[in-house]
């Protein structure tokens, strides 16, 4: 095995006196043992080696010593070059040596009829003892803690160029980055190593390994798509590594890669001609109005474009302003690098869908992917080509304003409506400029602040951030998401912006994530706020962490090239950030037409179409989720007298709901409308406002940020309640419209009270003494605490912020031209006290489980443990029958599975949806698992009496789980397997996974 010397030492013992004339860096002389043979090598290290950093692992491979000078003095010469580096290009150094009667390679000599002679690589055979060795080595150090994995780098001159595309063949899959010098290799072999970034260097006059054999074996991976480029030296000859290693951009390019990130030849040459400026200046987002979320505006932005000194607008549209100010950066700027130009699309673009947490209760990923692609289309035609959305962070404390635009509290379907957005914003080619980048936020656990309150501390173990909190960004990725949003949190202490466990360790090196990674507003400069130093300070921790792009606080373009000066930050790290963003823009196509996005004559024709708006509808009537119907009393009757009451009855300005920046609220559709609408000149409707959404001047304020959401009527609300009361008496049925303004909820939009506003309540309590049934429509972005509702409306309907065509679906709601389908995925608490309250929390070594003396057990003495309305929870305007639910196995084999089936039948009188719900318990395990955990739901439509088989296969997937060691893990014993409507009202049965 290895026999390591002590490397704090500056210089340590060599087996060749040209190693000891070496005076700066860390050595290592050692050797490796594989197959009863020794590998002799050296290690270079730099001269401020620190094993709890990362390093580049980079493969040296001498040649064979046949042209003039040995292997000895080869590694010497390579020596030099990395020695010389080392500092600017930290990194752990290989130095092989093989014996002259050993070959890195095997290969065979082929004779080609023009006269060349050709070295071809057999694959029948095994790699040579010595490459065999090196392999074996190579494997073993990039499993050290310090060295970097995916930056991996090969290079070797001569019989080492040869075993360096020998090692292309055989390991491809841990190569970041090759570049043989005077080597061949098989062209045959090409498709094996055409995702590796290759620079071979060949000298023109090469008599010994004619440069032909280099440019054959580029040719052919050119074919394969592959990112390959060569360089011939004309006066050189076999002993070329001089100007190869002379050439300054070598180490520049070989250390920019990263295993696993795309790779584009017209990026890597476009990089090769800009200034250091011009790298950094990629990394800078400006904004330039829109919804400001920070202290910050972005100022001189347009003379900051001319400069290089921007990589990304946001906040801006139409496409003649944004095609005027890609104008600039294309024609002003030195290098006419276009821009990004970015926008909030978070649940729809001018056609407004309901809020995100409305429409994932449909639990249909499918009609949310659509939502997405259609607001893609809208937006690409008003200028904008990168959307920060989906955002994905599950939730479990609605006092937490951001749970609007969640898709709830669970990690399954959370994970799947991640995904399908992302298809839904990117389609399959981001080329096409209907389609738009999409970037998955907030990276990581931003929805779980202490206290609900937004921007707080997060803090959890990294088991539950695995298990809970981490699927839905995962999913993204896995589906193709281009580019990734820091959270403001902290996780593990460390401010997410700054974590490089996140973004490195977890997004880059585990999952793969190829693209790029942008702060939230301002979150760079914030870094000096959580206590980790000044701007320039934290500008660089934000940098070292794996932040690609800096959100308007300008930390990056301000003080990287200082920090560069100072050994703070390298260049390598500057250029993986500024690649990955050029890298984007041309997967946009914005280097072949900076001005695809710009198409003036797409917005009339795309943008709150008839049928963008119809879709709106539907969308928000299945977003809908009926709580309560006591007595049917639901759906109304057409011909009934309607005392349609509430503060939001009327409302236009708070019909979409939180984030819908583009939205135009003139354009949005009323409850009052809408029914009058559907009911005609022969319908009864009489409105009254009843109350203000909340008589706090001061509350009323500071929601009316972004407009006057909450208007505070002149009237006392002893005369609103007054006018309401003498028209609901006079009435067969009262729909009181009630809930929160649009931005009670979003961001910065915290609540220690969940409940409805006082003054809805009172109008509430007074409508229900006149004895008429009360329909309460729930107009609201988080779960709400509503126990005396429930007690005493007739019949509760959330209908969220539904959008722009609110008043058409809650009158299609209303009076059953559509039933009610959807489920809650989030629980209602019945108290705020129980937060958080959800469907998958763990069991206690004291559970209580309903029994009559509840002392010394875990629970409440003032109220129930179980949330008012459970996760999965929805009726409908008819009724579904489950039957006993059957397995077909009660035993499961590694690689086999199980199928869960059971019959659902609709016994009442109208057509309806109902979904149905799989959940799964891991009943014994090496660590606590939750009492149940959705892993299945299909939703089904049924005509009355009809009967449906629902099967759910369950295999190993769905078992599995992060254990104690972060390990995805499927462990023996006894799994509980529970199917129903929600997750409370279930039946279970069991099977033993072996």
């Amino acid at each position: 095995m290895i026999r390591t010397f002590n490397i704090s030492l500056a210089v340590l013992l060599f087996s060749h006196l040209a190693w000891s004339q070496m005076e700066t860096g860390k050595y290592l002389y050692a050797q490796h043992q594989y197959n009863g043979d020794t590998l002799n090598y050296r290690v270079l290290y730099p001269s401020d080696f620190d094993e709890s950093r990362r390093y580049p692992l980079v493969l040296f491979l001498h040649g064979r010593g046949e042209s003039g000078s040995d292997n000895e003095t080869q590694l010497v010469h390579g020596g030099k070059l990395f020695l010389e580096s080392i500092d600017k290009y930290p990194a752990v150094i290989l130095f092989p040596q093989c014996p002259k009667t050993d070959y890195w390679a095997n290969i065979e000599r082929i004779q080609k009829d023009d006269g060349s002679l050709q070295f071809n690589f057999p694959d029948n055979r095994p790699p040579n003892p010595s490459l065999a060795a090196v392999m074996d080595l190579v494997s073993q150090e990039l499993a050290k803690p310090y060295i970097d994995e995916n930056r991996f780098y090969v290079t070797g001159l001569s019989m080492g160029g040869m075993g360096t595309w020998e090692l292309l063949w055989r390991m491809p899959e841990k190569i970041a980055a090759a570049a043989p010098i005077c080597g061949g290799g098989t062209p045959e072999r090409a498709s094996a190593m055409a995702d590796v970034p290759i620079w071979a260097f060949h000298g023109m006059k090469d008599d010994v390994v004619q440069p032909r054999n280099s440019i054959r074996m580029l040719k052919a991976i050119q074919r394969e798509g592959g990112p390959a480029k060569i360089t011939l030296f004309p006066g050189a000859n076999h002993n070329s590594w001089d100007p190869a290693f002379a050439e300054p951009e070598y180490l520049p390019w070989m250390f920019s890669k990263y295993r696993g990130e795309s790779y584009s030849l017209f990026v890597d040459s476009l990089m090769s001609e800009m200034t250091l400026e011009e790298k950094i200046g990629q990394l800078n987002l400006v904004t330039q109005g829109g919804a400001v979320t920070g202290s910050v505006i972005s100022k001189d932005v347009e003379q900051k474009i001319r400069d290089g000194n921007v990589g990304g607008i946001f906040g801006s549209r139409s496409a003649s302003k944004m095609r005027k100010i890609q104008e600039i950066a294309v024609n002003e700027s030195r290098r006419g690098i276009p821009l990004l130009t970015g926008m909030d699309v978070i649940h729809g673009h001018q056609t407004i869908f309901p809020i995100p947490l409305g429409m994932s209760c449909t639990w249909d990923p499918e009609l949310i992917g659509e939502t997405a692609r259609t607001a893609a289309r809208e937006a690409t035609a008003d200028g904008i080509m990168w959307n920060f959305s989906p955002m994905v962070d599950i939730c479990r404390d609605p006092r937490w304003g951001r749970i609007a635009e969640s898709s709830g509290e669970d990690p399954f379907l959370g994970s799947r409506i991640a995904a399908a957005m992302v298809r839904g914003y990117q389609q399959d080619d981001l080329a096409d400029p209907t389609t738009m980048l999409a970037c998955v936020k907030h990276f990581a656990a931003y929805g779980a602040p202490e206290g609900g309150r937004d921007y707080a501390t997060v803090d959890m173990s990294r088991v539950r951030l695995h298990n809970e909190y981490l699927p839905p960004y995962k999913a993204a990725v896995d589906a193709g998401v281009g580019s990734v949003m820091t959270a403001f949190n902290v996780v593990d202490y460390v401010p997410a912006s700054a974590n490089e466990y996140l973004f490195q360790t977890v997004l880059r090196d585990k999952w793969g994530f190829d693209g790029f990674v942008v702060t939230d507003y301002t979150a760079v400069e914030e870094l000096a706020d959580h206590g980790l130093g000044n701007l320039q300070e934290v500008s660089a921790l934000a940098l070292k962490a794996g932040i690609d792009m800096d959100m308007v606080s300008e930390g990056l373009v301000g003080t990287l090239k200082k920090s560069l000066e100072e050994g703070k930050v390298t260049e390598a790290m500057i250029d993986h950030a500024c690649q990955r963003i050029l890298i984007a823009k041309e997967r946009l196509g914005l280097f072949e037409d900076p001005y695809r996005y710009f198409d003036e004559s797409r917005a009339p024709k795309e943008i709150l179409s008839e049928k963008n708006r119809a879709f709106s509808r539907e969308v928000a009537g299945k977003s809908a989720v009926l709580l309560k119907n006591e007595g049917n009393v639901l759906p109304l009757s057409k011909s009934a007298k309607i005392a349609l009451i509430g503060p939001l009855a009327d409302s236009r300005r708070n019909m979409m709901g939180t984030w819908s920046v583009s939205g135009d609220h003139s354009k949005s559709v009323t409850v009052r409308e809408g029914l009058e609408a559907l009911l005609g000149k022969e319908g009864s409707i009489r409105y009254a406002k009843g109350a203000n959404i909340s008589d706090d001047p001061e509350f009323a304020r500071r929601v009316n940020t972004f407009g006057e959401e909450i208007v505070i009527d002149k009237r006392s609300p002893e005369e609103m309640i007054a006018e309401a009361v003498e028209i609901a008496r006079s009435s067969d049925v009262i729909a009181a419209v009630m809930g929160e303004a649009a931005d009670m909820s979003g961001e910065s939009s915290s609540m220690a009270h969940i409940g409805l506003q006082p003054s809805q309540v009172r109008l509430l309590k007074a409508l229900k003494e006149t004895g008429k049934p009360i329909v309460l429509v729930l107009f609201n972005g988080r779960p709400m605490t509503l126990p005396w509702e429930d007690e005493n409306m007739d019949a509760i309907l959330e209908v969220w912020h539904p959008g722009i065509e609110a008043g058409y679906a809650v009158a299609d709601l209303l009076f059953g031209d559509v039933n009610p389908s959807g489920k809650l995925t989030a629980s209602f608490p019945v108290a705020v006290g129980q937060i958080p309250v959800y469907h998958s929390m763990l069991n206690t070594g004291r559970p209580y489980n309903g029994e009559e003396n509840r002392k010394f057990l875990s629970n409440y003495l003032d109220i129930p443990n179980e949330p008012l309305y459970p996760f999965g929870y929805g009726l409908s305007y008819t009724q579904f029958e489950y039957g006993k639910p059957a397995l077909s196995h009660t035993e499961m084999t590694k690689g086999g599975k199980v199928t869960l089936s059971v019959t659902v039948k609709n016994t009442g009188k109208r057509a309806g949806s109902e979904i149905v719900q799989l959940y799964i318990r891991d009943v014994v395990g090496s660590i606590s698992r939750p009492v149940k955990e959705l892993k299945g739901f299909k939703k089904i439509m049924l005509e009355p009496g009809e009967e449906k088989m629902v099967r759910f296969p369950i295999d190993e997937s769905l078992l599995q789980f992060c254990n104690s060691e972060l390990e995805w893990v499927v462990e023996p014993g006894e799994f509980r397997a529970f199917v129903g409507p929600n997750s409370r009202d279930v039946q279970g049965l069991s099977f033993e996974y072996k």
